[in-house]
C-alpha cells in the first residue's frame, strides 16, 4: 500500500542516516500461506510476486544504490526457496544476477 511504501521508505532513510554504509544486504521478501499449485489464485499469485519480486526490488534499488554510492564493495544475497510459491521466486533469483551485472564497480 501506499502508507506501506512511506513506512519502508522512512526506514531506508533512518538507516541511511545512522550507517556510514551498507555491506551485505539480504533479499528474502516473501509471502505466507500460499496454496498449493493446483489451488492458487491469481490473486494469491499477485500477492506472491508482490511480495517476492516487487519488495525485492525496491529494496534492492534503493540500497543498492546507496551501496554503489558509498563505495560499499558489499554483496546482495537473494535467498528463496521452492514450493507452491517457487514461480514467484524466480523473478527475484533473475533479479538478482540483474543487480550483480549492474551494481558491479567498473572494470
Amino acid at each position: 500500500t501506499r502508507s506501506g511504501n512511506r513506512c519502508w521508505h522512512g526506514g531506508l532513510i533512518d538507516l541511511q542516516r545512522a550507517w556510514e554504509r551498507l555491506d551485505v544486504l539480504v533479499l528474502c521478501c516473501g509471502s505466507k500461506g500460499l496454496r498449493p499449485f493446483r489451488e492458487l489464485s491469481r490473486q494469491q499469485l499477485d500477492v506472491a510476486i508482490d511480495g517476492n519480486l516487487k519488495g525485492n526490488f525496491m529494496l534492492a534499488k534503493e540500497l543498492g544504490y546507496w551501496m554503489k554510492q558509498t563505495g560499499s564493495l558489499g554483496k546482495i544475497i537473494q535467498l528463496s526457496a521452492m514450493s507452491a510459491y517457487g514461480i514467484g521466486k524466480a523473478a527475484p533469483n533473475a533479479m538478482a544476477d540483474f543487480l550483480a551485472y549492474k551494481l558491479a564497480p567498473p572494470r
